[in-house]
């Protein structure tokens, strides 16, 4: 080793760069794997597509695409810490959060 210290990204990318390109890949691999399933929903049960699967996936959106224009330190926490709890959600509703806590800590 030279002794140098690289990089993993060239300085010329930047998290402006990067985190859209993040973006289409996830909306690609989302539509793709989860077309059916939001179809399905909306064929289906009209109402748990229009009253949670719709404004969860633009909630999640919605705070990708605030990361992008958010410039402060705080703000990108902040936006950060959202989307861990907005990923967290579906975990809460199927009480997996509960059975880890009590897996973990025995019974409350």
């Amino acid at each position: 080793m030279s002794g140098k210290c690289y990089n993993a990204f060239p300085s010329t990318w930047s998290r402006r760069w990067v985190q859209p390109c993040c973006e289409r890949a996830d909306r690609a691999a989302d539509s793709n794997s989860g077309a059916s399933v939001y179809i399905d929903r909306l064929h289906h049960h009209p109402s748990v597509f229009w009253l949670w699967l719709l404004p969860y996936n633009v909630a999640i959106k919605g705070t990708f695409v605030a990361l992008l224009f958010v410039r402060s330190r705080r703000a990108n926490i902040m936006l950060l810490s959202a989307l861990i709890l907005l990923f967290l959600i579906p975990y809460w509703e199927r009480g997996a959060i509960v059975r880890l806590t009590l897996n973990l800590f025995g019974s409350v």
